[in-house]
């Protein structure tokens, strides 16, 4: 489960870094990161035949483009969001100076006008809500600032979940589960394979 509730949208992996490197210490003979960030894990380095497995660990989510003096946050994309489903999400700022939780809001029905309604959303029209004034939110919340879903799991039936980061986390968890197999299955660390 930590791998679906630590937050770490795109250009913002450290913390989910950390969890999957905790995970590969386990099965691997080495971990290092490269100079773009990436994270490497690999079992038996001085292997003859090289394989890989690649799996990636971020997720989509926004970034605060400005705070406003009410106290909501403007916000981009990071990664591919579509507007129109978001409005109403909870979500989580990750500031230097803590978390914070917030909710996605968009113009109240009963204010929106007969010519405005069923057209499109864009990020620019929408805000979050902290809750906070805009003193308070000024004090706490950066310019660049990552936003991302609230980090849940929902249990849904048939032994199924959902989570925001389920996308590319799944792939992180079967390679640090299929690793070590992949690896015994092909000789192990005494022989001619490295992965």
């Amino acid at each position: 489960w930590s791998l679906l509730h630590t937050p770490s949208p795109s250009g913002f992996e450290q913390e989910i870094q950390k969890v999957v490197d905790k995970r590969a210490k386990k099965f691997a003979d080495e971990t290092y990161k490269d100079v773009h960030g990436n994270l490497f894990a690999v079992v038996n380095p001085k292997g003859s035949i090289k394989i890989m497995l690649a799996g990636h660990c971020d997720q989509i989510g926004f970034m605060v483009k400005h705070v406003h003096n009410d106290g909501y946050l403007h916000i981009d994309a990071i990664g591919g969001i579509d507007p129109t489903v978001v409005p109403g999400t909870r979500v989580k700022v990750l500031s230097e100076n803590g978390q914070f939780d917030g909710i996605i809001g968009y113009k109240p029905a009963h204010l929106v006008s007969v010519a405005d309604r069923g057209t499109k959303l864009t990020l620019k029209e929408l805000c979050v809500d902290l809750g906070m004034t805009g003193e308070e939110a000024k004090k706490l919340i950066t310019i660049g600032d990552p936003v991302v879903f609230f980090p849940t799991v929902t249990e849904l039936a048939n032994s199924r979940i959902s989570a925001p980061g389920c996308d590319n986390r799944v792939g992180s968890s079967t390679i640090t589960e299929a690793a070590p197999i992949f690896s015994d299955k092909l000789g192990g660390k005494n022989h001619d394979v490295a992965c």
